[in-house]
């Protein structure tokens, strides 16, 4: 997410300072402060001395549209604001941090922040102040406990935060060839049933599910800093209770997930690709990652279009030969369950307005 629309939902700024002055990663004591300046558009904090190279990931993903009329204002943007002689000039902001932080990249997030380092060998993920330690906790859980080769590799971890790998690539979606693209999803749908989905699956009593998904949504809503409304808490509330009256199924299936498994966050290059951001790894309904890739609802459709959308691509694949349109409503579950995970932290102005509008859409295909 980048640092414009984080401007409007938190007081990113202070939350920045207090996490990066406060961090295991980096014990900052006695050291001084240096101007880093901040491109909103482009999610970037850095230094007007942090050479040109080191901005490359933002580079290739800001720098190409899939409009072609885009592209080249799109890339001239990128190009200035990176440059040395033009990034304080297109700088919407100056802030300043200790001088740790001078040869780093550092990017926004929605829970954590990313660190690029100068000469881009790795990459430091941390924790922001105020979020769920869930999302560090169960990122290195996942990929420390499985051969995911397809995700970047951990160097090291701690408490709240670890070092990764950097890959350098593009977004796969936005890959111009649709070819190149389609050979490249196959791969990967085939990859992560084969390397999580399928060895992680197991069956649970819908009892069983329906008080653990429950009890997760309670915990986050019901948390006394948190900023929102009794109404939309009661919605959430109803709309899931609405959702298991539907529910037949004795059993469910259910897997380690990514999450947040969409064309964004699969990055590419000469035909390898690695999956970034495991932040919303968790034990999910096991086709709920297909579902986010193959549905485009990340992308901004409707639930019922994403759902229509789904119903005819996971039909050419042969990973849920047992799929039924029953098990929408598993998926739609996951979905309210991601969208509160997603719209509640303590560090918002305020949680759920999100997650409401989804609450309308999933009464609206119910009945």
């Amino acid at each position: 997410m980048r640092i414009s629309l984080l401007e409007k939902r938190e007081d990113f700024y202070n939350i920045l300072e207090t996490t990066l002055l406060d961090n295991e990663y980096a014990t900052i004591q006695n050291e001084s402060f240096t101007t880093l300046l901040v491109n909103v558009y482009l999610n970037f904090i850095a230094s007007s001395n942090l050479p040109v190279k080191t901005f490359k990931i933002l580079i290739n993903e800001y720098s190409t549209s899939l409009f072609w009329w885009k592209n080249f204002v799109q890339a001239n943007y990128v190009k200035l604001a990176v440059s040395k002689i033009f990034r304080s000039l297109l700088a919407q902001r100056k802030i300043l941090l200790p001088e740790f932080y001078t040869d780093k990249l550092i990017l926004g997030g929605n829970h954590r922040l990313r660190l690029f380092t100068k000469e881009l060998d790795k990459s430091i993920v941390i924790l922001k102040n105020g979020e769920r330690k869930v999302f560090i906790e169960n990122d290195i859980y996942i990929r420390s406990s499985f051969n995911l080769s397809y995700a970047p590799t951990l160097i090291n971890t701690g408490n709240n935060w670890f070092v990764e790998e950097y890959f350098e690539g593009i977004p796969i979606n936005r890959l111009n060839n649709s070819s190149t693209t389609d050979n490249l999803l196959n791969t990967l749908i085939k990859t992560h049933f084969d390397k999580l989905i399928s060895i992680t699956k197991s069956s649970v009593y819908k009892e069983e599910y329906v008080r653990f998904v429950k009890s997760e949504i309670n915990e986050i809503i019901n948390n006394n800093k948190i900023k929102s409304s009794e109404t939309i808490q009661t919605k959430i509330n109803r709309t899931f209770e609405l959702i298991i009256s539907k529910l037949d199924k004795s059993e469910i299936a259910i897997s380690w997930t990514h999450g947040d498994f969409q064309l964004a966050n699969i990055i590419v290059k000469d035909n390898y690709f690695r999956v970034i951001d495991w932040e919303a790894s968790s034990k999910r309904f096991y086709l709920y990652d297909y579902f986010v890739l193959l549905s485009d609802i990340r992308s901004g459709k409707t639930l019922n279009s994403s759902i229509l959308k789904f119903i005819s691509e996971i039909s050419k694949y042969d990973i849920a030969d047992c799929f039924s349109e029953k098990d929408i409503y598993l998926l739609i579950i996951e979905e309210l369950r991601f969208s509160v995970n997603e719209d509640f932290s303590e560090n918002f102005y305020f949680c759920g307005i999100n997650t409401h509008k989804l609450c309308l859409q999933i009464d609206k295909y119910l009945n």
